[in-house]
C-alpha cells in the first residue's frame, strides 16, 4: 500500500492514488463474501447461496481526467452485483463518443439503438426480482434487467 489512506474518494485530483481505496473495497467485499459462506443459509447450505451484494454510488465520476489529473462528479455511475441469483462473469452497456450511456437490450445486456436508457429503477426492479418479488407491482414503468438475473 503507498500510505495515500488519508486521501477520501472525493479527491477530484491524483486518481493514481485511489488504489488503496480500491483495495480496501475489494478486500472488504471479499471478506464479506467470505462470510457469506461459512454461514449457514435459511434454506440453503450458506448464505452466499440466498444473498446478492450490491456495490454501487449515488454518482459515478466523469470518465475523462481533469486539470488534477482527477475525475469530476458525474450523472452516470456504475452497479456490481455478486451472489446469489447473479448472472455473473459480464459487463453490460456502454457509452457513447459524448460519454452517455447507451440504450441496452434488458434480455441480452447488449448495446442496441432500440434499447432501454437504464435508470435507477431499473436497478430496483432487477433487485426486486432477485429476491422473487415481481417488480410490475412496485415499478410498473420500470422491467428489470433480466441480462443480470441467472
Amino acid at each position: 500500500h503507498n500510505g495515500h489512506r488519508d486521501l477520501t474518494w472525493d479527491t477530484h485530483g491524483a486518481n493514481s492514488l485511489q488504489s488503496d481505496h480500491y483495495e480496501d473495497l475489494f478486500s472488504g467485499l471479499l471478506g464479506i463474501m467470505d462470510q457469506l459462506a461459512l454461514r449457514p443459509g435459511l434454506v440453503s447450505d450458506s448464505l452466499l447461496e440466498e444473498v446478492c451484494v450490491v456495490v454501487i454510488s449515488e454518482m459515478g465520476r466523469t470518465p475523462y481526467l481533469n486539470a488534477a489529473e482527477g475525475k469530476d462528479h458525474w450523472t452516470m455511475t456504475s452497479a456490481m452485483l455478486v451472489g446469489s441469483g447473479v448472472r455473473g462473469g459480464q459487463s453490460l452497456g456502454g457509452y457513447d463518443d459524448r460519454v452517455f450511456g447507451h440504450p441496452i437490450d434488458l434480455a441480452t445486456g447488449g448495446i442496441t439503438a432500440g434499447g432501454t436508457r437504464l435508470e435507477a429503477g431499473h436497478l430496483g426492479a432487477t433487485l426486486l426480482s432477485l429476491a422473487d418479488i415481481d417488480p410490475a407491482e412496485l415499478l410498473p414503468s420500470q422491467p428489470p434487467i433480466t441480462a443480470m438475473i441467472a
